[in-house]
Order: structure tokens, then C-alpha cells, then sequence
């Protein structure tokens, strides 16, 4: 059985692993740079940014634009049935992904916390409240 040079090995890793690292540094350095110049060109967030970038992969990947429907009606979407639409939709990913992406706000009520306790704690079967008691 032929021995394998780690060291050797781990000599190849180290070159793919700093080329890739140079790669994701490239990357993040032009993302920052096209997200400057865009905006200069008055496209500042998110919600200005998704449209324009879906527009243009489906542009740059050959993917028609469909009209939205559901939460993305009146709006212009790519169309699913297209055999390029996931390299489309993923390239649109990678332009808006230079983007903070809003939270998604909550719609909650304000619950009260003692209520809301009491109301599962009369629910309980005697036992239950005996086992619960006991566990304080």
C-alpha cells in the first residue's frame, strides 16, 4: 500500500483554499464597489435594488418575466417555467445580496404574560396541576 505525503496534501489544500479566499475577497471587494455606484445612481435599498436586478437576470440569463401573482402581484417576476430560471433566480440573489434585506415586522398583538399563563394553567387536569405544584 502506497503512503500518502500529508504534508504534500495538505501543501495542495493550502493553495486552493488561499486562490479561494483570494476569489471571495475579489468578489466582496467588487460587491462593495457596485453597491457605492449604485448608490450614486440613487438605488440605496433593498426594495429599489429587487426589481432592477431581476429585470436584469432575466435579461443576462435569457429568463422571460412573467406578471407576479399572489404577494408579487403587480409586480414583474421570472418566469418558473423557464429552464433557466433557477441560474436567473440566483444570479438575481447574488445582485440584491449586496443589500441588507429587510426585516419582516411582526404583526403580533401586545400579550399579556400572566393571563395568558393562568388561561393554560386552568386547562391542566388536576394531576397535572398537583405534578406542577409539586415541581415549584
Amino acid at each position: 500500500m502506497k503512503t500518502i505525503d500529508k504534508q504534500a496534501v495538505f501543501a495542495v489544500f493550502k493553495t486552493y483554499i488561499t486562490a479561494e479566499d483570494d476569489a471571495y475577497k475579489q468578489v466582496m471587494q467588487a460587491r462593495a464597489n457596485a453597491v457605492k455606484a449604485l448608490h450614486k445612481l440613487g438605488v440605496t435599498t433593498y426594495e429599489q435594488a429587487k426589481p432592477l436586478a431581476v429585470e436584469f437576470a432575466g435579461q443576462a440569463k435569457k429568463c422571460p418575466l412573467v406578471e407576479g401573482r399572489g404577494k408579487a402581484q403587480g409586480t414583474m417576476v421570472l418566469n418558473r417555467e423557464h429552464p433557466n430560471y433557477e441560474n436567473a433566480k440566483k444570479f438575481a440573489q447574488r445582485i440584491c445580496g449586496a443589500f441588507n434585506k429587510p426585516e419582516p415586522t411582526s404583526e403580533r398583538k401586545e400579550i399579556d404574560v400572566v393571563a395568558a399563563l393562568l388561561k393554560r394553567y386552568e386547562s391542566l387536569t388536576p394531576a397535572q396541576k398537583r405534578a406542577f405544584k409539586a415541581s415549584i
